[in-house]
């Protein structure tokens, strides 16, 4: 399936659409099943840099390298809210819902920012005049580094825990609550974080707290590009470890399964690989080739799925 330059993904929680973005093309949210069809389309908001559904998978929130973030509608093809944020690396932000859809959270240079959201009450009858959102922001929480490269934060449950990566090539969690640092790591990859992925539970599973503390981070590096971390134990557990290493893709953006038992991420070489946690020292799948390499993919929360992203504008479901 191609048309359009497609360079970030985001899936839905409940799995019944998935949303990609790129350089040129519109923003497009897409049906996954029974059969592929795009259900709605946003127009004019430049390069896409992030994307993310918010938990009852009826809002998607859109990052551009035009300087602004936007509450989208996608089921109204309405935009509910937009703001200006400022960022040196916009190309490394990622803004989402945190807390249960109770805020945003949005990187802003060396800064994290908290913006709560909700409804506008209306008088209006027509639910589509009345459907506005209003923004205001609840906490500014500064780290220790020249620019955030990276944010992650579980959103399925209510959590006091946001990560960060930093600029100086490490990570922080922040904790809300205390309003502090709550664990730090100085030197997490030979390059800057560019990605962190959460464990999540599957679909109809029990999500529980013990389950972020299971995190993916990548860089783009050769040397170590994907690390598995238990912050319980406050150190990695896994490192990529292949025999190809040197046709990783560096801009490439790791995905890890709902149930944390694989990570899927592109190679140079035009493929998508697939690992599983307890043998990262060999490919368990590798589906290809490909016209073009993956740059992002996520995992089906659904149906045991891969959906990949690629350079030349294409993605691709595989089962």
């Amino acid at each position: 399936m191609g048309g359009h330059s497609y360079l970030r993904l985001a899936m839905a929680p409940d799995g019944s659409v998935l949303a990609g973005g790129g350089s040129i093309s519109p923003v497009g949210v897409m049906k996954t099943y029974p059969s592929w069809e795009t259900v709605q389309t946003f127009k004019d908001v430049g390069r896409v840099t992030s994307l993310h559904f918010n938990f009852h998978s009826n809002l998607l929130l859109v990052g551009s390298n035009d300087g602004r973030t936007r509450v989208m509608s996608w089921r109204h093809g309405k935009e509910l809210l937009s703001w200006e944020f400022s960022s040196k690396f916009n190309e490394h932000l990622h803004t989402q819902f945190y807390f249960m859809d109770k805020f945003v959270l949005q990187p802003q240079q060396s800064s994290l920012a908290l913006y709560a959201i909700g409804e506008m009450d209306g008088e209006d009858s027509n639910p589509l005049a009345t459907l506005k959102f209003q923004k205001r922001l609840a906490a500014t929480f500064p780290l220790d580094a020249q620019s955030i490269t990276a944010v992650a934060a579980p959103n399925r449950f209510l959590s006091s825990q946001i990560l960060a990566g930093l600029s100086n090539k490490g990570f922080q969690v922040m904790d809300v609550n205390a309003e502090r640092v709550s664990f730090s790591v100085r030197c997490a990859h030979s390059k800057p974080v560019t990605c962190i992925r959460l464990n999540e539970a599957p679909l109809g599973g029990v999500q529980t707290s013990h389950l972020s503390d299971i995190v993916l981070t990548s860089a783009p590096s050769y040397f170590d590009p994907v690390k598995l971390w238990d912050l319980r134990l406050g150190a990695p557990v896994l490192r990529l470890s292949d025999i190809n290493a040197a046709i990783f893709v560096p801009p490439a953006r790791p995905a890890l399964s709902p149930c944390g038992r694989f990570i899927a991420t592109g190679c140079e070489d035009n493929s998508l690989i697939l690992y599983d946690t307890r043998r990262m020292q060999s490919r368990h799948s590798t589906f290809g080739q490909l016209k073009s390499t993956v740059l992002d993919c996520v995992f089906d929360p659904v149906t045991p799925s891969i959906w990949a992203a690629c350079r030349d504008g294409c993605f691709w479901k595989f089962s």
